[in-house]
């Protein structure tokens, strides 16, 4: 069934008919015989039960769409359905949504005179391989997702059921049958905001349902039209947890990079354990960070909605940066490089990864605070958490709110704007890029991604002049700290702020040694480099505070780990 608009929750009670699509097919019998003969074909009327949005109250009604195949059993009324040889067993029904009907060889199985009555059920989606009614095979499709294919295994996964006996009387001879269908299946939906610019994955974000069952046993003898979900249970052999891409339905976007969208899975009844990961957010085939796992154990009810939210303000957008060769360091043009710039030497990056296309937040730090449980620290304190073992100064409290700020009322961390983490120990940014599946970039990386392909003093060329075009520094800053994120050019394989804002920490140690290796040739180029000796950490770009001799692509600081500066942030890399 495909629709745009389903969410399956019922309400309380069924309408007496509400029947979206109706139809009153009379087909030619097969044999060309007069229908009357035998029974004559039978009038179908076809529809949905009210549907209710849990919370909002909100009203969602399903809608058939053409070419949707809908399976059809009926027995005299009173007795069960039988495993085989019913009165109808299994006949097919097909919509066309051009004149609104139903067809297929569906016949009164009685002869003339005959007056006994029928009672009926039916099910979606049809299978033809579905010969026994009291147990139908039934698996939900762990491929929900649009942007692959999904869409119809999501419509398909959509596991409707109805019966129709006509207030327990049971239809006669020439009366139409009333099937109303509900939704037998629970549904997952999540709603995901996506506000900032450092969090834009956008088009590409999916999300992943993890580790639930799929396949359950339909058994439509069961059914109730009055209880969602009766008639399935879990099946209990080849029923190991799958995850399951789930299915996105497009929601309006706001301005400016804010928009939202809504994610929904279809899955049997179950129950979810404490502890449990229930999503994980992925862009471009690489993880944003894994879910919270679940406060206690959360049961999902045939016919019903479990909606969430989940603030996606920790997950970075990213731009692509190829492998390649580069030289590292001033060049020779650069009379006023230091000396721990020089001399320029060959290095080889064998491995494409991405980077954060902004500097990380301190809105998505807040999230990656609130998901993590960081506890509570007062103005001028620092947060603290476990890093490598050891618990270490994530970023020390501002008061100016340059940073996130304890909220007592709700419990959480909290922050406004796209203005750089700053404040923020070489230990908390760490931490921040380990959860949002990537790391810091190598001080070799970093320095390829700012120089973008060029030799010269800037990523933009060697003329200083330029560099209030490109960068937040010391001539054009406003105030007492770091401007929002991206509000400058970006470099040549946009990268925004990667001169001047806030220096960056890096993932290298800073060994006290101020020449670099000597590699003057490509045939010698250092491979992958990575410092791990030292007591400090290197930090890159320049800050808002910096003149421009300190926002050059190749100019290198360094701080203790431990430490926080008003003028240092981060982003993460990502293989």
């Amino acid at each position: 069934m495909k629709t745009n608009t389903i969410i399956p929750i019922l309400s309380a009670t069924l309408a007496a008919a509400l029947f979206l699509a109706g139809c009153t097919k009379e087909d030619a019998r097969p044999d060309g015989g007069d229908p009357g003969t035998q029974g004559g074909d039978i009038r179908f009327e076809i529809g949905f039960a009210p549907q209710t949005r849990m919370a909002t109250g909100a009203d969602f009604k399903s809608a058939w769409e053409d070419g949707d195949e809908i399976g059809i059993y009926a027995v005299k009324h009173g007795q069960p359905l039988a495993a085989s040889d019913n009165s109808i067993h299994n006949v097919k029904l097909t919509y066309n949504k051009a004149d609104d009907t139903w067809s297929g060889p569906v016949y009164w199985p009685t002869a003339a005179g005959d007056i006994r009555k029928l009672d009926f059920y039916a099910y979606y989606p049809y299978d033809a391989n579905a010969a026994d009614p009291t147990g139908i095979a039934f698996r939900v499709a762990t491929d929900q997702n649009d942007a692959t294919g999904g869409k119809d295994n999501y419509t398909l996964s959509d596991l409707l059921t109805a019966k129709g006996d006509k207030n327990g009387e049971g239809f006669g001879k020439g009366e139409t049958v009333q099937l109303t269908f509900s939704h037998a299946l629970a549904m997952v939906q999540v709603s995901v905001p996506l506000p900032g610019k450092g969090s834009g994955p956008g088009e590409s974000l999916t999300l992943t349902l993890r580790s639930v069952k799929t396949k359950a046993s339909l058994d439509l003898r069961a059914v109730d039209p009055s209880t969602p979900g009766s008639g399935i249970t879990l099946a209990t052999d080849d029923n190991a947890p799958a995850d399951i891409a789930m299915y996105r339905v497009e929601q309006p976007d706001d301005a400016n990079y804010r928009t939202s969208y809504t994610y929904r899975a279809l899955v049997p009844a179950q129950e979810l354990t404490r502890g449990k990961e229930l999503f994980r957010f992925e862009h471009e085939s690489r993880q944003l960070f894994g879910d919270a796992p679940l406060a206690s154990a959360l049961t999902l009810e045939g016919g019903r909605a479990e909606t969430f939210t989940r603030e996606l303000s920790a997950a970075v957008h990213t731009v692509a940066v190829p492998k390649g060769m580069f030289q590292m360091g001033s060049p020779d043009t650069d009379t006023g490089a230091d000396v721990n710039e020089k001399p320029r030497y060959w290095v080889k990056l064998t491995r494409d990864f991405y980077l954060s296309k902004y500097e990380v937040t301190r809105t998505q730090y807040a999230a990656f605070l609130n998901a993590t449980g960081v506890p509570k620290a007062d103005v001028g304190q620092s947060a603290k958490a476990e890093v490598d073992g050891a618990e270490r100064s994530l970023f020390q409290v501002n008061e100016k709110g340059w940073t996130p700020k304890w909220n007592d009322a709700t419990g959480k961390w909290e922050a406004t704007g796209d203005y750089p983490m700053i404040y923020v120990t070489w230990y908390g940014a760490k931490a921040y890029a380990e959860w949002v599946g990537g790391r810091l970039p190598t001080e070799a990386e970093w320095e390829y991604a700012c120089r973008a392909g060029t030799e010269t003093i800037y990523s933009f060329g060697d003329d200083a002049s330029l560099l209030g075009d490109y960068a937040v520094y010391w001539d054009n800053t406003i105030g007492d700290a770091p401007s929002e994120v991206g509000t400058k050019k970006a470099n040549l394989w946009g990268l925004y702020d990667m001169h001047g804002n806030v220096y960056e920490w890096c993932l290298d140690s800073w060994d006290g040694n101020a020449n670099y290796p000597t590699a003057a040739t490509e045939a010698d180029a250092v491979i992958d480099p990575l410092v791990t000796t030292g007591p400090d950490r290197v930090g890159r770009g320049g800050s808002w505070l910096d003149p421009v001799w300190f926002c050059r692509s190749a100019c290198r600081n360094f701080g203790s780990p431990g430490d926080s500066y008003n003028f240092v942030g981060f982003r993460v890399a990502f293989p």
